[in-house]
């Protein structure tokens, strides 16, 4: 079975912790359950606005959302088959249209799949999808990736 290598924005610990309403929560915990059963990984950048997100979960005064969260940490985050964790010094120049094209708030997720050679960059961020489509940069949005990607593991 192929895998696959996804990079994900923001959305991800934002749904954990409860922000886009418990129905993105639950999908998103659902996600995480597919994706440590499956081949797939993450990549993700120490440092990043998304690695500080999935942190602060930890310390969430919420039971259940610190429950999520040991889940992210243990289930995927510290398991090297299943995320790919990358330090700045080892991201790759972008070519100059990426660059450009790029929102300066989302730079190092296009670096990121960029550096780790990603299958998918999934996206809740509607400039960045529509900044990325014509970049030769597989971009989707994480609803329909969702839909896709939920569909298929049952």
């Amino acid at each position: 079975m192929a895998s696959s290598l996804f990079v994900i924005n923001e959305w991800l610990p934002e749904d954990l912790i409860g922000a886009n309403g418990w129905e993105r929560q639950a999908e998103s915990f659902k996600f995480l359950e597919i994706l440590r059963d499956k081949p797939d990984r993450i990549a993700v950048l120490e440092g990043s606005p998304w690695m500080g997100k999935a942190y602060r979960l930890m310390r969430h005064q919420d039971r259940i959302i610190r429950m999520l969260s040991k889940y992210l940490h243990q289930s995927i985050l510290v398991d090297s088959n299943k995320c790919l964790r990358l330090n700045q010094g080892e991201l790759k120049s972008l070519p100059d249209e990426m660059k450009a094209r790029s929102p300066s708030e989302d730079l190092y997720l296009v670096e990121v799949y960029y550096t780790a050679g990603a299958s998918a960059l999934i996206t809740t961020d509607q400039k960045l999808l529509n900044a990325l489509t014509t970049t030769g940069i597989h971009v989707e949005s994480r609803d329909d990736f969702l839909k896709d990607y939920l569909l298929i593991s049952n």
